[in-house]
């Protein structure tokens, strides 16, 4: 729906990582998204400040390369159970939210669900017994206060695409409001020149005017000149 878009991804756990660098080939950012699992990253975590930092970190030299820190219709789609183990997620949203907007879907039962450690990492690490289970909940607060920072909104993902829809008809919103904002913007600085052109057909008109009588006595002159002759 959106190919004229550009693409990043982002993954974390107890840390952050770029994968995929915004681009216009939707292919190789699928293939990336295709190769990503739970191993990927190797600590252990939930920092979602860290998510939004190379995220802030990807604009900054998004723009640098590009150049103009205007808003430019930037999204961030964070995708996440809510959960929060280090870091300060919503006040980097804040500061991301001045050039961007930030969206979250939450993941998961706010009953909490059961997450085991698999069997087959038991043998390379030692996991106290009470750590062996965790109860994982969906923390739509946060997320939340993550989205209203960030000037974006939250939404629980759903089994059809309600939520995706969603998110994708307040980016056609913003799109369509950046670009009324730069139709507009240049409109109103064409119309410099079509007012010289007025002013310098005014100018003209007021020197003809007055040129005028000089030519009248000019010509007048003459015609006296010819008939003393």
């Amino acid at each position: 729906k959106c190919p004229a878009d550009r693409f990043g991804l982002i993954i974390f756990a107890g840390e952050a990582a770029t994968m995929c660098p915004p681009t216009l080939d939707h292919g190789y950012f699928r293939s990336i998204l295709d190769a990503v699992n739970t191993d990927t990253l190797s600590v252990e975590g939930s920092d979602l400040a860290a998510a939004l930092r190379e995220a802030h970190d990807a604009f900054e030299a998004d723009a640098q390369r590009f150049g103009g820190r205007e808003h430019n219709s930037r999204v961030v789609v964070l995708l996440s159970d809510g959960e929060e183990t280090a870091g300060d997620a919503v006040a980097l949203a804040g500061r991301i939210g001045r050039n961007a907007n930030i969206y979250t879907l939450g993941i998961g039962d706010p009953q909490g669900a059961v997450v085991t450690f698999p069997a087959w990492m038991r043998q390379y690490t030692r996991i106290p017994d009470e750590n062996l289970t965790h109860l994982s909940k969906l923390d739509e607060e946060t997320l939340t206060r993550i989205a209203l920072a960030g000037n974006g909104a939250y939404v629980r993902i759903t089994p059809d695409n309600a939520d995706i829809n969603f998110i994708y008809d307040e980016i056609e919103q913003i799109r369509g409001a950046t670009a009324s904002d730069t139709v507009r913007y240049r409109l109103v600085n064409r119309y410099r020149w079509p007012l010289a052109a007025a002013w310098a057909c005014f100018a003209a008109e007021g020197l003809w005017l007055g040129l005028l009588p000089w030519m009248r006595r000019r010509r007048l002159n003459r015609g006296e000149g010819a008939v003393h002759a």
